[in-house]
């Protein structure tokens, strides 16, 4: 006779022997916030068949949390439940406790799954789990009550059968596969998040945690989330903040931590950024496949909006971004008239060699250390004269430093490739281009106006409008824009400089 514990469960947790005590203590966690759990061998009877009580017990869980190690990597008795659950459509939860990575057979099975880091192995990997086995239960419970809806009978002659009458169960079994499948999906008839009255959702993006057993491309940790970020601003609807906005309102080591996942330091980044939704993301190197996950959170609620996989070559990781990208668009609907997709490749360089030059040297420039940055950037665009991103950062940073003529010769280079440029980027380009001259300083505010518009908090585009102004002897104008950045808490040394000067 089965016991309440088997007939109540709906996790099951998979473990190797030589884990068992970590296992109890996922166990005792989770069922002191009321979830039961089936694990062995307490829950074994007596003289009962170990194989075939563990095929009944995967029968009925809907969750299987596997505790993943060296020790689980090498059980067959592990493969053997994952390849059960798996053929029941059961959603796994995999609870990582050292830097393993999952071999061939293990990994077929679990690179589409949810991976949680509790290689800390404390109470927020805890929490963690269990907010997500709350999760799951939930789009487990609205798959169960979209199965039990009945579908409509075919009417009769004449019945007048309503096409609204079934909408309610349409839109339940819509939502339970939306947020229940890993997929690459088509374009979904309504937005998974209700944007602001302003109709922008503003945006951070995370450092990509890498889970590769090499640190060999641990450099991607912050080129995937520079990508991510260039690819996104495409979004008219999205307001994803730059690096140098993130690192200019959050301290690097709160980054950092939202970037483990830790949910205290997670909730203070998010205040401190002032942004609804954060993007967090990780990254593994297995075999020839890299493998590219990214999760989109409310920043309110801490609710999963959606997440993404793909997979192909490390040398293929402009395309992996691309469609990850997109398919995030996609599934937001952010853009009202259609999707802008410009590849990567088409605004930032075809060399990967290039970008991680770039790359580089933007996170020295983040930390202020503009000096180191630029041998690294003047690197990027030697690989790729035409890499227009890299030839404008290094303006920007030579600027910083008073290198006035090396600076506008960077600007100039970037100038004339600013075809390859995101939109915000190109026309704050054009504008330090068009202020250069008197006959084209109308040119420059209408390029900085039109930056602007597209994004009212793009503070470097305000201060160069206002200097503009200064320049045309448009005292108000310039007065009225640099006050606005006072008032916003910009601290470039300019703003104050400019409002003095007038």
């Amino acid at each position: 006779m089965s016991t309440d514990r088997e007939q109540q469960h709906r996790v099951f947790l998979s473990h190797s022997n030589k884990d068992h005590t970590v296992a109890t203590a996922v166990c005792d966690y989770l069922e002191a916030h009321d979830i039961r759990c089936w694990i062995a061998p307490r829950d074994i009877e007596p003289g009962a068949s170990w194989a075939s009580t563990i095929i009944d017990a995967l029968t009925r869980c809907d969750v299987l949390v596997l505790v993943f190690s060296e020790h689980a990597n090498a059980s067959r008795q592990v493969l053997r439940e994952i390849e059960r659950a798996v053929q029941r459509g059961c959603k796994i939860l995999t609870y990582r406790i050292d830097d393993t990575a999952p071999g061939a057979d293990l990994e077929y099975f679990l690179s589409t799954e949810q991976w949680l880091d509790a290689r800390q192995q404390n109470d927020e990997s805890l929490a963690a789990l269990h907010r997500a086995v709350e999760r799951a239960f939930k789009a487990e419970d609205l798959a169960a009550a979209a199965r039990s809806i009945p579908l409509p009978k075919t009417p009769a002659k004449g019945g007048g059968w309503k096409p609204w009458a079934v909408m309610g169960s349409v839109a339940a079994l819509a939502a339970t596969l939306w947020f229940a499948v890993p997929r690459s999906s088509p374009q979904p008839e309504t937005p998974l998040l209700n944007l602001p009255e302003d109709g922008t959702l503003s945006v951070a993006v995370l450092p990509f945690e890498n889970r590769s057993d090499t640190d060999e491309l641990g450099w991607l940790s912050d080129a995937l989330a520079e990508m991510v970020i260039t690819d996104l601003s495409q979004a008219e609807a999205l307001r994803v903040l730059s690096n140098q906005e993130l690192y200019a309102s959050v301290p690097e080591e709160l980054i950092m931590a939202g970037m483990m996942g830790e949910q205290q330091e997670l909730n203070e980044f998010v205040d401190q950024a002032g942004v609804g939704a954060v993007l967090s993301g990780n990254y593994a190197q297995l075999g020839e496949s890299l493998q590219v996950s990214l999760s989109l959170v409310d920043a309110d609620t801490g609710e999963l909006i959606i997440s993404r996989r793909s997979a192909g070559a490390a040398e293929d990781v402009f395309e992996i971004v691309d469609e990850l990208s997109l398919e995030l668009r996609q599934a937001l609907r952010t853009d009202t008239d259609e999707l802008l997709d410009r590849d990567l490749k088409e605004v930032t360089t075809e060399s990967l060699e290039a970008y991680r030059f770039y790359v580089q040297g933007l996170q020295l420039d983040l930390r202020l250390k503009r000096e180191e940055a630029i041998p690294l950037l003047q690197e990027a665009v030697r690989i790729d004269p035409s890499f227009a991103m890299a030839h404008a950062r290094l303006g920007w940073i030579q600027q910083n430093i008073g290198r006035a003529a090396e600076a506008r010769s960077s600007f100039n280079a970037a100038f004339s490739h600013r075809d390859r440029l995101p939109i915000r980027e190109r026309l704050l380009v054009e504008g330090l281009k068009y202020g250069d001259s008197w006959d084209s300083y109308h040119l420059a505010v209408d390029a900085f106006q039109n930056a602007l518009t597209l994004d009212p908090s793009l503070h470097s585009a305000r201060h160069q409008l206002a200097t503009t102004y200064a320049k045309m002897e448009l005292v108000d104008e310039a007065m009225s824009e640099w006050q606005l950045l006072r008032e916003a808490g910009y601290d470039y040394p300019g703003v104050e400089n400019g409002l003095a000067n007038m």
